[in-house]
């Protein structure tokens, strides 16, 4: 793989992790608050509810810059981290505005998939292309299995405080790493568009 497709996947695993470690401490947030099945559940539920409306990310991944789309929704997830933390630490976290904070973080986290897939055809060969989307769709699956059970170990060992913390920078962090060192090509479709002027 290129270098660009390696920050593409490093990106992908860090968020990977992030988005399994602030999924599992909320849900053990409000366990240990409520002890209630029912809040639990809706939990669960409010975190599936990003992957329903996945369908509207089409028109903006095709219309925006997907470099732009990748750094805005990890910076954005981390700011919405950061003020979870903030709000935990200073023991003013509220159910409701946790319910809030985490649908809009994991609907800024769904959009990044998409728009990921969309970057590898720019980014990788025709020949590496099969093998490229294999690593990725790795990343995506079979990876969250693993980050789920260290994210519910690494909550255990060192708390919520931390973790939340540690997730928000994690998160900014790569978002600064897409805004730096992401580079995309242009695509023929475009390069055709911009010189149809002189063409003309």
């Amino acid at each position: 793989m290129n270098k660009q497709l390696m920050i593409l996947l490093i990106g992908r695993i860090i968020t990977n992790f992030s988005d399994s470690l602030y999924m599992i401490a909320t849900v053990w947030f409000v366990k240990t608050m409520t002890d209630s099945a029912f809040l639990i559940g809706l939990t669960s539920a409010i975190a599936m509810l990003p992957v329903t409306i996945q369908f509207l990310y089409g028109p903006i991944i095709d219309r925006f810059s997907k470099r732009r789309i990748l750094y805005i929704a990890c910076i954005g997830q981390g700011i919405l981290v950061s003020i979870i933390s903030l709000l935990y630490v200073t023991d003013m976290l509220w159910l409701p505005i946790l319910f809030i904070l985490l649908f809009v973080a994991l609907s800024l986290s769904e959009a990044t998939y998409p728009t990921e897939s969309a970057l590898i055809e720019n980014l990788a060969s025709r020949d590496q292309l099969t093998k490229v989307n294999s690593i990725f769709a790795f990343s995506y699956q079979s990876l969250d299995i693993i980050c789920d059970a260290i994210s519910g170990i690494l909550i255990a060992l060192v708390g919520l405080g931390i973790v939340y913390i540690s997730n928000s920078i994690m998160l900014i962090c790569t978002g600064l790493m897409f805004f730096f060192y992401l580079k995309i090509p242009k695509s023929n479709k475009v390069k055709k568009k911009n010189l149809q002027p002189y063409l003309s």
